[in-house]
């Protein structure tokens, strides 16, 4: 089957987006070469105004579970040090207009947003869409609502231990698991498995504590 042909706009201007047509969903959308958005506006004399819209955020992947419920969308965000942080975004979050908490974690996260009805809307439809600014699909990636196996990943709260597909975790909560990583296997070695050799009672302890994640493969 062949794929539909995108109809979009042509933007021209000094300091032009990275594309030059623009998808008719993403209309009124510009990504500036560093990554930060604008979007458009009128003003009272009826010129065409390109307005900030946010710090650079960018949409990695649609996400979705298993059984192809809970979507969402895997957003990556550059705060004001330039680091990347990035969020799975369910996409319930958008089912309002103005889509509050998900702007507040997004700022959180160390993003700049514009907070004029102009931009909310156009944040919201930046957020919705499926395509990015060259037209192509958004990749896909899958959406774990658990810690734990799933297949063959291991999830935690920032990333997936092996498996081929990327794997990420998406809750609807604002709260944070307390599992964490921590250190390097070579500092685990070093100070905790070796001081147990011998020892009968902390080697039970320690096999206890990795139990759990075990069980899944095993």
């Amino acid at each position: 089957m062949s794929r539909p042909r995108q109809t979009g706009i042509r933007l021209v201007g000094e300091n032009s987006e990275v594309n030059s047509v623009v998808p008719s969903s993403l209309a009124g959308i510009r990504r500036l070469a560093d990554g930060s958005l604008k979007y458009r506006a009128s003003s009272s004399d009826s010129r065409e105004l390109w307005l900030p819209l946010a710090s650079p955020i960018r949409v990695v992947a649609l996400t979705r579970d298993s059984e192809n419920h809970n979507w969402g969308r895997l957003l990556e965000v550059q705060d004001a040090d330039g680091n990347r942080h990035r969020w799975a975004m369910p996409a319930t979050l958008l089912a309002t207009a103005r889509c509050d908490e998900c702007r507040q974690t997004l700022l959180s996260l160390g993003a700049q947003l514009a907070n004029t009805p102009g931009a909310v809307n156009a944040l919201h439809r930046y957020l919705s869409a499926t395509i990015d600014f060259e037209g192509r699909t958004l990749p896909r990636a899958t959406a774990a609502t658990r810690l734990g196996w799933h297949g063959k990943c291991f999830v935690l709260p920032d990333r997936a231990l092996g498996g081929t597909n990327e794997v990420v975790y998406q809750s609807t909560s604002q709260i944070r698991p307390a599992m964490r990583s921590s250190g390097t296997l070579e500092n685990w070695q070093e100070r905790v498995a070796k001081p147990a050799v011998g020892n009968s009672r902390v080697v039970l302890a320690l096999s206890a504590a990795v139990a759990a994640p075990l069980l899944g493969p095993f």
